[in-house]
């Protein structure tokens, strides 16, 4: 009986950790610009089912071009879209580039970093992680297709527990920082058509599952359509 106490806080630490983890939605659909060479700029717009409601807004800005293939830095931010809450949000910085073009055949990369806050009866959580991203296709004149594979690894971790927990379940809870709690793996079938110059339609299905292959706690399922717009 007396390992008890000292179990709950760690159980509870784990599980709000690995909520964090898997809540955060993976990134929005592939960009486009090497679609279109004249356009330097892109704003993506995506809504979907991803372990919850979520919207996605990113801006992408080409900062250089290798070989004939755009290198892209991308910024964007995530929040719950059903139920606003300022304390659950998601943001990404990184570089999106083209590894092969072979005729309308390609290969991208998408490497981020990660930073996402949860906050919940049981804690607050602010996690940093990285998130790898590997897709390859067909882009064409009027649209793309894609399929991707995703790694999202959570590389740092703060837990501070709320009074309510502290009150209820185990006073003594530490707060502080944690090493990786795991990582998430994601593959998806992404496309996109151009209804114009500047505007191309998106949507993205796919499943992921955490490292340890335990899915008891999130969707296995994600769902989203979305927009861009190169200028």
């Amino acid at each position: 009986m007396t390992s008890r106490p000292q179990t709950q806080p760690f159980l509870a630490a784990l599980t709000g950790v690995l909520l964090c983890l898997i809540s955060a939605p993976a990134a929005a659909q592939v960009l486009s610009l090497d679609h279109d060479n004249h356009a330097d700029r892109v704003m993506t717009l995506s809504v979907g089912i991803e372990h919850a409601v979520v919207a996605t807004l990113g801006y992408g800005q080409r900062v250089a071009t290798v070989a004939e293939r755009p290198v892209t830095a991308i910024v964007a931010a995530t929040l719950p879209w059903a139920t606003p809450d300022a304390g659950d949000w998601t943001a990404d910085a990184g570089v999106v580039t083209t590894l092969v073009s072979l005729s309308s055949w390609r290969l991208g990369n998408d490497l981020r970093l990660r930073t996402r806050r949860s906050v919940g009866v049981i804690s607050d959580i602010l996690q940093f992680a990285v998130r790898e991203k590997l897709y390859g296709g067909y882009f064409a004149g009027p649209g793309w297709l894609s399929l991707s594979i995703t790694y999202d690894k959570s590389l740092l971790t703060h837990l501070t527990h709320s009074d309510e927990y502290r009150m209820n379940v185990y006073p003594g809870a530490r707060d502080g920082w944690m090493g990786s709690t795991g990582g998430l793996f994601e593959g998806a079938i992404e496309g996109g058509w151009n209804v114009s110059e500047n505007l191309a339609l998106t949507a993205r299905v796919g499943a992921h599952t955490t490292e340890r292959g335990n899915n008891n706690a999130l969707l296995p399922y994600l769902a989203s359509l979305g927009g861009n717009y190169r200028f």
